[in-house]
Parts: C-alpha cells; structure tokens; sequence
C-alpha cells in the first residue's frame, strides 16, 4: 500500500492510521518505509528510511474519527522542517481555505499514478466535531494514495487524509488534528520523548 504523512518532529511522522493497519491486509504485522522525494521514480535505497515504531491513535477503528498514527523513524531527518500542527482553530472550519498535499492517484480507475507529491487549494465545505470534508467528485480532492497526507491551514497541520465519500476521486474527509491529537496525547507522546523536539508534535 502506498500513503502520505508528515514530518512533525525530527524523527516523527503523523499519518492514518488504516495505513498501517495489518488487519486491513489480512496481515499479523507491517513493515513501513518512508520516502521524502517528489515522486517514487528512480529511488535508491538510501532514498527511503525505516520505520522503527508505530503508535495508532487509542480509540483507532477505522477510517474516521481517530484514524491517526505516529511512526518513529530510526533516525532525524536532516534539512527538512517539521510542521507545526494547529493549536487555536477557527470558529467553524467550514468555508476556510486549505491546501492539500498527497502522493495519490488522479483517477480512481485505470493505470495507477500514484507516488507523485500534488498540491492543491480548496476550501472546506463541512465540519464535524473530528472531521471535516472537501473537494469536488471526481475533479478536485483526494484519491487512493493520499490516505494519511496533511491538509494545511494558515501554515500549520489542520488535518489528515481518512476517507472519500464516494467511489470517485474527490470529496474526502479529514480527520482534525485539533481535536484527535488532544484526546490521544498521552499515548501519543511516548513516541515522541527520549529528545525529541516536542512543541510541534503534542498540540492540546
């Protein structure tokens, strides 16, 4: 499987939590990799890091609420800033712009193109209370390989790629990094202690 997460300490990546679900897969555990390259084409194996540890979020169920997880790379990344999640949201994320990022594909059928890094600007268009919802079927939005990748609003992580809402490419659901993180803190910051640079990682 194939998805998208983000730098938020030097050695921590934030990303859903189905991504590394073996039950998803029929599987007993995963082995996870990470990349930081615009696209998957030509890489080397001194192109990807190894994943040493993986906390989901504790009340993880599936896509949704609480589809997050932490993955702890076995070392620092060097010369790339970790983001800075949301601490103070808006009053509604409803109508607010953000802008998307993934790795996914542009289509939902036929010869995958999935593992390029794409951006793009949208607005929200719902809120719930762990969630909120964008794009457009089939035009605008997210697709398959953009599960875990991170919504960007006023520079800082809002939120994480959980769910489409349909069979097509396009209206997604994120899920609110200013809610989720805060209910799984505790468990949550096991993976970001011995050192690591925490004010970005642990928003309350």
């Amino acid at each position: 499987g194939f998805c998208t997460g983000t730098l938020i300490t030097p050695r921590v990546i934030l990303t859903a939590g189905h991504c590394v679900d073996p039950a998803r897969e029929g599987a007993q555990s995963v082995m996870v990799r990470v990349m930081n390259e615009p696209n998957d084409q030509m890489l080397m194996m001194s192109d990807l890091r190894n994943v040493v540890q993986i906390r989901r979020h504790p009340n993880y169920s599936g896509q949704g609420a609480n589809d997050l997880a932490l993955l702890q790379l076995d070392v620092a990344v060097p010369g790339v800033t970790p983001e800075l999640l949301v601490r103070t949201p808006p009053a509604t994320w409803a109508n607010q712009p953000i802008r998307v990022v993934g790795y996914g594909r542009t289509s939902p059928s036929g010869a995958s193109d999935t593992g390029t890094r794409r951006t793009l600007n949208t607005t929200i268009a719902r809120q719930m209370a762990e969630t909120f919802e964008y794009g457009q079927a089939g035009t605008l939005g997210i697709c398959a390989g953009d599960s875990g990748g991170p919504s960007f609003w006023q520079g800082r992580l809002a939120g994480v790629h959980s769910y489409g809402t349909t069979n097509q490419c396009g209206v997604g659901g994120d899920v609110r990094v200013d809610t989720e993180l805060g209910q799984g803190r505790q468990v949550f910051a096991d993976i970001a202690l011995q050192g690591e640079h925490t004010d970005a990682g642990h928003s309350g």
